[in-house]
């Protein structure tokens, strides 16, 4: 859903947005792809692990998940002063100018409340709930796709309306997922079962570094060796070509 959206909306948004636009879009996502993985000490693909180790053990199982929820949260609210106040030094670390720092620290947010959501996604996939799974899926990339647009379209928000869209997603589906998530699970916090998670968490967060060199450093070196333009039309040729392999 989420590819199929971005094919139909990109036609729309590369008459309204430029090149240093998209360019601006692809490098904002560049810090949060790290940062997220190391504030959260790798906690979320830990989920995977622990999940089937306690599913026979409802009282270990709700320890595991509400404990995981409340550092999760806490880690976003301390993470994001210190991401708020670095900002613009990000800024001028990733995109090359201190002005865009807003568009780093929003970016941020949004990765980081897109993590809590896989968080939950995860859980209910382990817990084989498929329609759960992909509603939210589903409702979270129709949000991001609608929000964004009419941001950009209407209001004129430029690259901006496209962060903002994602960040308005995140907030929505995260809301609304932990509400759904959490209506029956017991209140029972645990640091033991919370730091045996993280002990195992802290071993994956390496992997961060190499989603970064996948998926980013040819758009930190375009960008570095050439303009945002070139990293904006490269990141437009990407999308259309990712979104008809995933279709296909």
């Amino acid at each position: 859903a989420g590819y199929g959206l971005n094919l139909i909306t990109l036609p729309i948004l590369t008459r309204i947005l430029t090149p240093d636009d998209f360019g601006i879009l692809a490098l904002a996502w560049l810090f949060p792809t790290i940062a997220v993985s190391v504030f959260t000490l790798g906690l979320i693909p830990a989920a995977q692990r622990y999940y089937f180790e306690y599913r026979t053990d409802n009282k270990k199982l709700d320890a595991f998940i509400f404990s995981s929820q409340i550092f999760l949260y806490f880690s976003l609210i301390g993470s994001s002063f210190v991401v708020f106040f670095l900002k613009d030094y990000i800024s001028k670390l990733v995109v090359g100018s201190d002005k865009y720092g807003l568009a780093i620290f929003v970016t941020f947010v949004a990765a980081y409340l897109g993590q809590i959501v896989n968080f939950y996604l995860l859980l209910y996939q382990n817990m084989e709930r498929a329609v759960i799974y992909s509603t939210f899926t589903i409702m979270q990339a129709v949000i991001t796709a609608i929000v964004g647009l009419l941001l950009v379209w209407h209001f004129k928000m430029s690259y901006m309306g496209m962060i903002y869209g994602s960040l308005a997603s995140a907030v929505i589906i995260c809301i609304v997922v932990s509400f759904y998530f959490n209506k029956n699970l017991k209140i029972k916090f645990n640091w033991e079962i919370l730091f045996e998670n993280i002990k195992y968490g802290i071993q994956i967060v390496p992997k961060s570094f190499t989603g970064f060199i996948n998926r980013f450093f040819d758009k930190y070196m375009l960008n570095n060796m050439l303009s945002l333009s070139a990293v904006g039309v490269y990141n437009i040729g990407q999308t259309v070509g990712n979104a008809m392999f995933f279709l296909m």
